[in-house]
């Protein structure tokens, strides 16, 4: 589905003269909802639960940048109070959502910290991914 909805968003249709660029596209079935964003620099689609609302898509357009494409420039994570477990943990994520693989397992031993590291990477995307101020509520 995502190669048939990419060429209907790059076709060009006779009819409308002027330059235009499909940001968004949507593939769906009777059980999944995928989403793709044309503006990401590696883009593919992912499932989404439901079609994003208007307010949504037009949060998405105001933004700079999109939540992929942030996740790819986090700033240096600031060590000090971190174990060296958890600086690896919270570095590799950084480095798995740069290289667009959005699924990791943090596995760490019993006491090693894995809250506070949890913590600290949800904060990451919160913060550096702009994930609340573009519109994904």
């Amino acid at each position: 589905m995502e190669v048939q909805s990419g060429r209907y968003a790059n076709s060009t249709f006779k009819w409308i003269k002027n330059e235009y660029a499909i940001r968004f596209a949507y593939e769906a079935t009777d059980k999944i909802i995928r989403f793709t964003d044309y503006k990401d620099i590696k883009y593919r689609s992912r499932t989404v639960f439901s079609f994003h609302r208007p307010e949504t898509l037009r949060d998405l357009l105001r933004q700079p940048d999109t939540i992929r494409n942030n996740m790819k420039h986090f700033p240096p994570l600031d060590t000090n109070g971190f174990r060296k477990c958890q600086i690896n943990a919270i570095n590799n994520l950084d480095q798995s959502f740069a290289d667009n693989r959005p699924k990791a397992l943090v596995q760490m031993a019993t006491g090693a910290g894995k809250t506070f590291t949890a913590i600290t990477a949800a904060y990451r995307l919160l913060k550096y991914g702009n994930v609340l101020k573009s519109g994904m509520r």
